[in-house]
């Protein structure tokens, strides 16, 4: 695949129609509202309509979605960079195109489910008597420990916010000071608040039972852990020190004839100056804009892009050694298509700004 290919897939992109898409929005724990949103929305623009609809704070919103047409034993996909966005209005262009193109199209209405991934940390009010005598620490541990055994006994199911107190007390890391489940090669993978929220919400509904062994759904790297540098890649990247000074002989009682020094080395040459291209990036362009290498890799394989088993994380472990040159291109075209939206989006929230 060569240049004049991505940018015939990059113009087949342009030429989308933009869409309107219908999300059920959580507001109360027992009540909806139904927002619209175009495809064309940015990312920061929908965080922060969500979470002013639902009315709370833009860095504590853990939110994941799911399609009317899915059904329930399919997981919510998380919604955290932009890019997960642009898959979520790819899937809802595809349910489109294809009620579109059936004959016997889905009667119900094609809509976009909000789910609220935190954890809903249940309160119980107390008596006054029991707010004058306050109960010791081992005390309160102990009630909740036998409230949650009468619970199960009872027959019924605990809570997410009851899970996430269990997976909090048996994954807490002495070491790190933050929750971690150890690999087969002893590292230490760190669990994030996404991570944990998600795992007690798969365990309160039945999905998932141990709160030991991680979902497989998470993706976590419990075989070889995230340190996968080889040793011949740290000795390849290794150049040799070059001379920087000349060479000249050493003086000897030969004749004057032979004692030539040798003529200076020439200068360096200029560095050259990078041509100007539409698609670079501004010089005060921030990193965090863009996700990280290894969850880019781990979107492709979870994505539509990695349904025919490329296997882009695990192939990159191998780069100039064991990737094949189909899948490199393939990662060079996905990267470029991707870093181009996210930088019009930005571009597009900057001016939407300077207009307020």
């Amino acid at each position: 695949m060569d240049d004049d290919e991505l940018s015939s897939d990059e113009d087949e992109e342009k030429e989308d129609n933009i869409f309107d898409a219908e999300f059920v929005v959580p507001v109360t724990p027992t009540a909806t509202d139904t927002l619209t949103f175009s495809s064309d929305t940015t990312h920061v623009e929908f965080t922060q309509k969500l979470a002013d609809e639902m009315n709370i704070r833009h860095r504590d919103l853990q939110i994941g979605y799911k399609l009317s047409h899915w059904t329930k034993d399919v997981l919510p996909r998380v919604i955290i960079t932009p890019i997960h966005l642009i898959r979520l209005f790819n899937a809802v262009r595809e349910e489109r195109n294809a009620r579109a193109s059936s004959r016997n199209p889905s009667k119900k209405p094609l809509q976009v489910t909000i789910v609220d991934l935190r954890p809903k940390h249940s309160e119980k009010p107390e008596s006054k008597k029991a707010a004058k005598k306050p109960k010791s620490k081992a005390s309160r541990k102990a009630d909740s420990s036998d409230d949650e055994a009468v619970e199960v006994q009872s027959g019924k199911k605990k809570t997410a916010p009851q899970y996430l107190r269990e997976l909090e007390a048996e994954h807490k890391c002495g070491t790190h000071g933050s929750f971690c489940v150890v690999a087969a090669n002893g590292e230490h993978v760190s669990l994030s608040n996404e991570v944990m929220s998600l795992w007690s919400l798969l365990c309160s509904q039945g999905v998932h039972k141990s709160t030991s062994q991680p979902p497989e759904v998470l993706e976590l790297p419990l075989k070889n852990g995230t340190k996968a540098a080889p040793t011949s890649r740290r000795q390849n990247n290794t150049a040799p020190a070059v001379n920087q000074y000349p060479h000249y002989p050493p003086p000897g009682p030969y004749p004057h004839t032979f004692y030539t020094p040798l003529p200076p080395p020439p200068p360096p040459a200029p560095a050259a100056v990078p041509k100007s291209n539409a698609d670079s990036d501004d010089e005060d362009e921030s990193p965090t804009l863009f996700p990280k290498i290894e969850d880019w890799l781990l979107d492709l394989d979870t994505s539509e892009r990695g349904e025919d088993g490329h296997g882009f994380r695990t192939s990159s472990t191998g780069i100039c050694e064991g990737m094949s040159v189909g899948v490199a291109k393939l990662v060079m075209k996905y990267a470029k298509l991707d870093c181009k939206k996210i930088r019009k989006q930005e571009a597009e929230r900057k001016v939407a700004w300077a207009a307020h």
